[in-house]
């Protein structure tokens, strides 16, 4: 099943190529914005041709150091600029998330106004969600405390260096792996949030809890295997730019390309893991919760809305009342229209009149 999902997320994120394009150009704006204010500052302090030789090979310590230790003001500055590009870009994220999970769940034709209905349908509810996920972010943070603890009360405060050195890498894999397991559950909360269209966010989180719990081999399975395609071509994208040795001129020109294919990489495989999770997610979820076919509900909604006026929340069930009892043995009535019994009438009058 991981296989499948894994190879049909893959399909269907190249058939929705303009929602990673979007994604695409939205991590290219926030990276020059970030950016720029840095490379202006080396070029002032070193000139542009020795700023462009930074991104060939690897980087220079030394530069580094210089840099630093003579742009004071310019890194106070940036620091601001960064936190306020920082926030701009988690509502930035979050919104588009909703837009492209939106487009996604139906694999409907991406159009300007769905993506923009999408986003601001989820926003809200996203930003609560992610909220409640903190809360498991604040808790992997406080585990390598607890590990620390814990080795101390074994080894004693001052171990050997070999113990000291392998329980450090052993606390910092397990803070990792809670926060990449925090990171599935938040996806899978919001695809839940997509999913029963942004029914209850509390709802949707302690879903996503159990669903992670249960499917425990399914989530890491899934997540390892989209895990293991980044981390080789990071690795590939790496080893080739550090093996840059050319001018500066072409250098530069090649290393710029392979960023932006890497760029690229990064947006089509954020929609390819998307799409997988939405399918396992999707062939799990209980039908209770998900609507049926959300266009009829909502033309059902559009047409209650219209004939009647009085009901204000249309989300509670209606109550079905009883059929008043008919009597069995009473025949049934025959309709005569106003026209016709006119026409008997004079009929009767006209007879009257001859006899």
């Amino acid at each position: 099943m991981i296989i499948n999902t894994f190879k049909n997320g893959w399909s269907k994120s190249w058939q929705h190529k303009s929602l990673a394009l979007l994604w695409f150009l939205m991590i290219v704006l926030f990276a020059w914005l970030v950016s720029a204010p840095l490379r202006a500052g080396m070029a002032h302090m070193a000139g542009y041709s020795l700023v462009g030789q930074q991104p060939l090979g690897l980087m220079s310590f030394d530069f580094m150091t210089d840099f630093l230790l003579n742009s004071e003001g310019l890194l106070a500055s940036a620091m601001a600029g960064t936190m306020v590009l920082v926030a701009l870009w988690l509502f930035t994220s979050i919104y588009m998330t909703g837009a492209i999970l939106g487009s996604l769940e139906g694999d409907r034709p991406v159009t300007t106004t769905r993506l923009g209905g999408n986003g601001g349908r989820y926003f809200f509810p996203f930003i609560l969600h992610t909220l409640l996920v903190i809360v498991l972010f604040g808790i992997s943070l406080l585990v390598p405390k607890l590990l620390g603890m814990l080795g101390d009360a074994i080894w004693g405060e001052d171990p050997y260096e070999n113990i000291a050195f392998w329980y450090g890498i052993f606390k910092i894999s397990v803070t990792v792996l809670l926060f990449w397991y925090a990171k599935r559950i938040l996806d899978y909360g919001r695809i839940d949030l997509v999913l029963t269209k942004k029914a209850s966010v509390w709802r949707s989180f302690v879903r996503s809890l159990r669903f992670a719990r249960v499917k425990v081999h399914l989530v890491v399975g899934l997540g390892a295997s989209f895990a293991a395609i980044y981390a080789i071509a990071f690795y590939a994208y790496s080893k080739f730019r550090l093996s840059l040795t050319l001018e500066v001129g072409k250098g530069v020109i090649i290393a710029l390309l392979m960023g932006v294919v890497f760029t690229a990489f990064r947006a089509l495989y954020r929609v390819a893991q998307w799409r997988a999770e939405l399918d396992l997610y999707r062939s799990f979820l209980p039908p209770t919760v998900l609507p049926e076919a959300i266009d009829v509900q909502e033309d059902v909604d559009r047409v209650f809305e219209s004939t009647l006026p009085g009901v204000e929340d249309f989300n509670e069930p209606l109550v079905a009342t009883e059929p008043e009892p008919s009597v069995a043995d009473e025949p049934a009535q025959p309709v005569i229209s106003d026209d016709a019994l006119s026409g008997i009438a004079d009929a009767v009058d006209k007879h009257q009149q001859q006899d």
